[in-house]
Order: C-alpha cells, then sequence, then structure tokens
C-alpha cells in the first residue's frame, strides 16, 4: 500500500449534521453536505487562531442542502459563505466534522471531484 499526497485543488463532499437551536429546547437536527478543501496543518491553525468562522472561510468550499429562510435554496458564494460563518452553530458543527473528516481522510472520495474533471479526489492508497 503506497501513501499517495492529496490533489491540492481536490474538494471533498462530507455529509454534515447541524444542531439546530429551537425554540421548545428539543434537540432538532439538519442535515446537509458541505464541501471540504483539505488545508495543511499550519494553515488550519492560523485560520483557528483568527477564529472559527476564518475557519470554516478557509475549508468550506461548496455545499447542498441548505437554504433560505423562505426555503428556496441558498447557493455557494463567498456572500452565501460569510452568512454561514457568521452564525455559531453552524460553524461549530461544521469545524468538528472537518476535524473528524481531516483525521479520518478516507482511501478514495466516493463523489467525482470537479476539479479533478470527473476522477475521484485523490488521496489515496494503491
Amino acid at each position: 500500500m503506497t501513501f499517495r499526497l492529496a490533489d491540492p485543488d481536490a474538494l471533498y463532499p462530507v455529509p454534515v449534521d447541524i444542531p439546530v437551536p429551537s425554540a421548545g429546547g428539543e434537540r432538532v437536527v439538519a442535515e446537509c453536505e458541505i464541501t471540504f478543501r483539505l488545508i495543511g496543518r499550519q494553515a488550519a491553525t492560523e485560520a483557528m487562531v483568527r477564529g472559527e468562522a476564518h475557519f470554516v472561510r478557509a475549508v468550506v468550499a461548496g455545499w447542498s442542502g441548505i437554504e433560505r429562510h423562505d426555503g428556496s435554496p441558498l447557493q455557494y458564494s463567498e456572500e452565501s459563505l460569510d452568512l454561514l460563518a457568521d452564525i455559531a452553530h453552524f460553524n461549530l458543527a461544521v469545524s468538528e466534522a472537518y476535524g473528524r473528516w481531516a483525521a479520518c481522510l478516507p482511501g478514495k472520495t466516493s463523489k467525482p471531484s470537479p476539479a479533478t474533471g470527473g476522477e475521484p479526489a485523490a488521496a489515496t492508497t494503491d
């Protein structure tokens, strides 16, 4: 088995559960898929020192399953990411999901990476 460095342009879609505060106090969990970019330890540390919102901006490259308050899809953009990065429970859930994912990076992603022209994103073993 050979260790192969990850493609620096690869994007990794990862399911993320986001606990959402509710009026009654019961546990409500929203499900979405966050597309992560893998960043190095130094970049991750520097982003976290600046705050969780900076970290989220550094690692999030897209998403699906996130809606506006009226139920319409929230498309990925820097402005939309800024809106989400201002929400504490979103930041916490995404930061924790990234940490779990990066600590156990799979051999191959299950979905093609747009950055590699449809080939699976490679942080692979042969």
